[in-house]
């Protein structure tokens, strides 16, 4: 048994954290899809995973589908960094949503 290394495509209004990464043998990850829209409006599309095999060729993929709905403006978008900058400046703020919380959205 060899490790595989997995990356997946890029997909517009959504990010995916890792984007790549190798795994041992038995081993798994969690992958974190955010919806970071640009534009208003209903969006979706599907994050296709490609597994790779120690040669690097495909061995084979994975499809995962995701949706999202903007529907108001945020605010601008504050730049950061500067020499003050610490690790904890960059650092990402994650808002997870329960899969109940998900189908009360969907079902109105």
């Amino acid at each position: 048994e060899l490790p595989v290394t997995f990356r997946s495509t890029r997909v517009a209004h959504f990010r995916c954290r890792p984007a790549s990464g190798r795994l041992l043998p038995l081993q798994s990850t969690q992958v974190i899809v955010s919806f970071m829209p640009n534009q208003l409006g209903k969006h979706k599309n599907t994050f296709t995973f490609e597994i790779l095999g120690a040669s690097g060729q495909p061995v084979g993929r994975a499809s995962v589908m995701v949706a999202g709905t903007c529907d108001m403006e945020g605010p601008k978008k504050k730049l950061i960094g500067g020499t003050a900058a610490t690790d904890e400046t960059f650092k990402p703020d994650f808002n997870f949503q329960a899969p109940d919380a998900l189908a009360k959205q969907t079902s109105k």
